[in-house]
């Protein structure tokens, strides 16, 4: 049976749909992910994908738009990206959360960019993003490190990383 989850590479004419996408769930994406605050109008989401879109042609990273069923639902985004590795990360609308549908995207995923060369991901989650975890975790991700910060040490982040070769 086909998965009904596909990643295609963003677009400019995909800013308008991932900017209701945000919108609608703004609240719960800003608490994971501080930078989508910049995103309050349609400009501000079309300077965010031409960010990827300009990343793409830098080969410093990519961003994909996450479908289900041909609807967006979210990304998927690979940053800081080397010959060998780059910073994974995610996000999707609320009424998307807890499907799967991100674990089935990284799957399409690792054989990409294990084709152009990388060999490892990394991904760094905050220590209470349980979910974020469970979808490293699901997709052979290992836990490396416990970043920690604050007043009292407290472990806030954690690194994990996927090996693909």
């Amino acid at each position: 049976m086909k998965t009904p989850v596909t990643i295609s590479r963003v677009r400019p004419q995909d800013a308008r749909v991932l900017y209701h996408l945000i919108k609608q769930s703004r609240v719960q994406l800003e608490r994971w992910l501080p930078a989508l605050r910049a995103v309050t109008t349609l400009a501000a989401a079309q300077q965010f994908v031409s960010q990827y879109v300009d990343a793409w042609r830098q080969r410093s990273g990519v961003g994909y738009v996450i479908r289900v069923n041909g609807q967006a639902v979210g990304m998927l985004t690979l940053e800081n990206m080397s010959a060998i590795t780059a910073d994974v990360g995610y996000w999707l609308e609320n009424a998307a959360w807890g499907n799967g549908y991100v674990i089935a995207a990284l799957r399409q995923l690792f054989p990409r960019v294990q084709q152009a060369g990388l060999t490892s991901l990394q991904l760094i989650t905050a220590a209470d993003n349980l979910r974020s975890q469970r979808v490293a975790q699901h997709t052979g991700f290992y836990l490396r490190q416990q970043l920690v910060g604050g007043t009292h040490g407290e472990v806030r982040m954690l690194l994990y990383e996927r090996r693909l070769d």
